[in-house]
């Protein structure tokens, strides 16, 4: 598989073993991007909702959001203007598991169907 941003990526971080937050300004206004980086495929993407990450401003005007994203093991904290937000990795088994726990067992299929389809296209293309 191939991921590709919807915009300008303008700081990313590592997390967990297969995971990657790429911070992106979108044309509707910023999002995180949660990647798959072993199958290389776009998990979710959360809208900041018009929340601006921080960033550090150089002499010359260019602007580094790297200080605003970081990640501790399995999770992303991302730090704005008014609020910091926290991501946190599971393994999509775990989330089937909770889904099907909460009686939400179409939604729990649903994650499945869609893991394997993912997987098969990414063991396609490589």
């Amino acid at each position: 598989g191939v991921y590709k941003a919807r915009g300008i990526v303008r700081a990313m971080t590592s997390v967990g073993e297969r995971g990657l937050c790429c911070c992106v300004e979108a044309p509707g206004g910023m999002v995180l991007d949660v990647v798959d980086v072993v199958n290389m495929f776009l998990v979710s993407t959360i809208d900041l909702g018009g929340q601006q990450p921080i960033y550090a401003q150089y002499p010359s005007g260019a602007k580094s959001y790297s200080p605003a994203l970081q990640s501790c093991s399995s999770t992303a904290y991302l730090l704005s203007n008014t609020s910091l937000k926290k991501v946190q990795i599971t393994p999509w088994s775990s989330r089937v598991d909770k889904l099907i726990e909460q009686g939400e067992w179409l939604s729990g299929l649903s994650l499945c169907l869609s893991h394997y389809e993912n997987a098969v296209k990414s063991s396609r293309s490589g």
